[in-house]
């Protein structure tokens, strides 16, 4: 697998996300979201913990539950030093 496919799977990944998420946890729809945008506009800016955490809401062939989604989402954006604002459980 090169870059460019590489990549391509990773924004799919997150308009699914996007669309998966939408209703149940607007939190997690809005950083999928706001990761197509940037897989789209500028890849190299994107965090290897931001396609990891990418990754892992859809782990084993399933979507995690979106409480689980909401804290992995919280908890990387708390690495990365982002403002990671107010989750509602």
């Amino acid at each position: 697998m090169n870059i460019s496919d590489f990549l391509t799977d990773a924004r799919q990944q997150a308009e699914w996300a996007c669309g998966h998420y939408e209703k149940l946890s607007p939190y997690v729809a809005a950083w999928a979201d706001e990761m197509f945008v940037r897989l789209n506009e500028n890849a190299g800016a994107v965090a290897v913990l931001e396609l990891r955490t990418l990754d892992d809401l859809f782990a084993f062939y399933e979507w995690q539950q979106h409480n689980a989604a909401q804290n992995c989402v919280y908890k990387c954006r708390l690495e990365m030093g982002q403002d990671a604002g107010v989750v509602d459980f």
